[in-house]
């Protein structure tokens, strides 16, 4: 008996049915590309991840260095400079003056109207002498003060103050001082002198000093051989009637202390550092 239903070739079956079969594929296609988003997404998400988590562990790592050095620090100190304070600069202090003429002996002349004073060591004897050069005024009136101690000498270191009465000026008295130095140094080149081709007297230093009270004219000069105490400082002060002239002369060698031979020098600056007038 045949029937009317028609033949299905297996090919053609096959081909029938593949619209079906493509319809299924269609949602596996769209799973694959889900998954591959996704996929990528979890990547990004697991990179994200490291990235924070290698932040976080680098921040612990620096934190434990730290924490390290701050013991390191705790167990061996180190010691931290401290800001200098500013010094304080004090006054350099200033030792009290000792005055080496507080207990001397205070020697005054009313007459004159002058007063000094001299070591207690020394004593006053009146004297009255023209100094070495010739002088046109006479000297009034002269003391010399010389140590106690000296004895077998037959001229003694001195020191002596006397006084010139004339109206002159001190630079016109040592111009007379001056003029006889120079005679003198003529003289002795003369090969028939009897100090020929010895040291002529000179005037080595002359200077203005002044004190509180006083101003004077210092010379130191030699005075030529011929005799002891060669060695001769002088101070020369005006006042209005007078011309006083502190002289020390020294050089000589005592028997008894060779070493106070320019004692007279030492002493006589501090003699005249107390030098005043009385009543002018």
């Amino acid at each position: 008996m045949q029937t009317n239903n028609p033949v299905i070739h297996p090919e053609t079956k096959i081909s029938e049915q593949a619209p079906a079969n493509v319809a299924q594929n269609v949602p596996e296609l769209t799973q694959k590309k889900s998954g591959k988003f996704s996929n990528l997404i979890f990547i990004i998400i697991a990179l994200i991840s490291l990235t924070i988590a290698g932040y976080f562990a680098y921040q612990n790592y620096q934190l434990k260095q730290q924490q390290t050095k701050n013991l390191a620090l705790e167990i061996i100190p180190t010691q931290v400079p401290q800001p200098s304070s500013t010094p304080t600069i004090q006054p350099p202090s200033v030792a009290p003056t000792v005055d080496p003429t507080a207990n001397w002996e205070t020697y005054t002349n009313d007459e004159y109207n002058f007063s000094l004073k001299y070591p207690d060591n020394f004593k006053i004897n009146n004297l009255i002498e023209k100094p070495f050069y010739t002088l046109e005024d006479p000297i009034i009136f002269g003391i010399s003060v010389t140590q106690n101690k000296y004895v077998n000498l037959a001229q003694t270191p001195i020191i002596k103050i006397q006084l010139v009465k004339t109206d002159k000026t001190i630079n016109q008295i040592i111009e007379q001082l001056k003029k006889q130095i120079n005679d003198s140094q003529e003289a002795m080149s003369d090969i028939n002198h009897m100090y020929y081709g010895s040291n002529p007297p000179e005037i080595n230093n002359l200077e203005i000093v002044k004190t509180e009270n006083v101003e004077a004219t210092k010379i130191e000069r030699y005075r030529g051989p011929g005799g002891p105490n060669a060695e001769i400082l002088e101070y020369y002060i005006k006042s209005p009637q007078y011309i006083y002239i502190l002289t020390a002369s020294y050089g000589t060698k005592n028997p008894e202390d060779s070493e106070n031979e320019i004692l007279e020098k030492e002493t006589l600056p501090k003699i005249f550092s107390t030098f005043n007038f009385s009543n002018l």
